[in-house]
């Protein structure tokens, strides 16, 4: 996980009050896709979407509840 993760989603948990987070990825972006996974997220479905780069064609939407960051993180 980056490093920049943990503190930044604990305050968006504990300081800001965030129950649930959503966060999007390009599909092929592997690295991103994993920081999700290792932080408990949890997929939630496929849209089509532009990027920049041609080749990225659609965006992966994932939901990271604070209940889930909390078992993850310990």
């Amino acid at each position: 996980m980056t490093e920049a993760v943990i503190p930044v989603t604990n305050y968006a948990f504990n300081d800001l009050g965030f129950q649930k987070l959503y966060f999007t990825n390009a599909v092929g972006n592997l690295a991103s896709r994993r920081v999700k996974e290792k932080s408990g997220a949890t997929y939630i479905e496929t849209r089509p979407a532009k990027f920049v780069s041609p080749e990225f064609t659609h965006t992966e939407f994932w939901e990271l509840t604070k209940q889930n960051w909390i078992a993850f993180s310990e």
